[in-house]
């Protein structure tokens, strides 16, 4: 009798408990550029069969914050430097994602320094936006050059 009760008492209160009004609201987070990058002669810089190439390991991404970098490592991630080296087998050609500061507020700039063992460091900037629980970034700007919306798909870099 008393596991009937119990039974009965834990889908009463698990019923009850039950309310639409206190899912949590789906998020959005469009905040990551994509970068390849090339030697002067085309190489890719990402390949592992390119010398000196640009790898996981001997690359740091650092955010700006109140004017001092702040190295990029969170070990709870899945990308814990806030950046990943991906292989694109559809364009034969490796990527670099990097994931912007968000960390900043409505319509303000994020700044970005990525720095590699092997070659001068790239800065990223551009405006963060958000709306309720959507973050996004827009005026991507990278080394002082402003990149198009309709270039965003296709940033090189030559090194």
């Amino acid at each position: 009798m008393k596991t009937i009760t119990m039974g009965l008492l834990c889908i009463g209160m698990s019923l009850m408990g039950c309310d639409k009004d206190n899912e949590w609201p789906a998020a959005s987070l469009n905040n990551a550029v994509i970068l390849s990058y090339s030697t002067a002669n085309g190489g890719d810089l990402l390949d592992p069969d390119t010398e000196n190439h640009i790898t996981y390991d001997n690359t740091d991404l650092y955010y700006v914050k109140n004017g001092k970098e702040e190295k990029q490592y969170h070990s709870n991630l899945d990308f814990p430097k806030n950046f990943k080296i991906n292989h694109d087998s559809n364009r034969n050609r490796y990527y670099l994602t990097v994931f912007l500061n968000h960390d900043v507020g409505d319509g303000e700039v994020s700044t970005n320094i990525l720095k590699y063992e092997n070659f001068e460091p790239d800065t990223i900037q551009a405006i963060i936006h958000k709306t309720g629980n959507n973050v996004s970034a827009s005026d991507i700007i990278l080394n002082g050059k402003p990149i198009s919306d309709g270039d965003l798909d296709k940033i090189v870099v030559v090194k």
